[in-house]
């Protein structure tokens, strides 16, 4: 469902609608913060899944911790470093932004990894899945209402930014999670070691 929504939006009405120019533009904005994702993680996330005995808070606080720092550090890196990036890909200014706000969600992401991780634990997809496809309606109906009413590019850089609102704010509501600040040195040496390796495969 999450695929055709998707197809019927960008191949069915943007591509009638928006000149390609603009849809390639989303593309390799895109395609830059999939670059910096793969950074992102040192595969806390699937040390909490694969994790044999039961999450401890301190298991919990050190992921988020960590995972918002990478992340942070990164999304403060790509909205610095934006005209940098679009200068080497010759991007004109409204380029350059959707790639600061790409930045903005990609950190906002980031923030739903722990709660997504408590949920698969917990063998609960379907929550899971409801919030993915509620993200996906919004920044889909949002896109292509900006896009008829002439808003170009910036109509793929207010969608992608309510997504990541939307859903960050989602998946706590439907989680019930409460994440705090903080670092157990035990719990990150155990976690990392699994999470390294299997980052690295990537």
């Amino acid at each position: 469902l999450l695929r055709t929504i998707s197809f019927v939006s960008l191949n069915l009405i943007l591509a009638r609608v928006l000149p390609v120019e603009t849809i390639g533009l989303f593309n390799l904005a895109n395609g830059v913060i999939t670059f910096f994702a793969y950074f992102s993680d040192v595969g806390l996330a699937a040390s909490l899944i694969q994790k044999k005995s039961a999450v401890t808070e301190s298991d919990i606080k050190t992921v988020f911790s960590i995972q918002s720092l990478i992340v942070g550090v990164l999304s403060l890196l790509i909205i610095i470093f934006a005209p940098n990036i679009g200068g080497f890909y010759q991007l004109n200014n409204e380029g350059v932004w959707l790639i600061r706000i790409l930045g903005i969600g990609f950190f906002l992401s980031s923030l739903k990894v722990v709660p997504a991780v408590l949920l698969e634990r917990e063998l609960r997809f379907r929550p899971l899945v409801t919030v993915e496809l509620i993200e996906t309606l919004v920044f889909n109906s949002l896109l292509i209402y900006l896009a008829l009413n002439n808003y170009g590019i910036w109509s793929f850089s207010w969608a992608a930014l309510a997504r990541g609102i939307v859903g960050t704010i989602l998946i706590y509501l439907v989680t019930r999670t409460r994440v705090r600040l903080g670092f157990d040195r035990l719990s990150a040496k155990q976690l990392l070691q699994f999470g390294v390796p299997f980052q690295l495969n990537s």
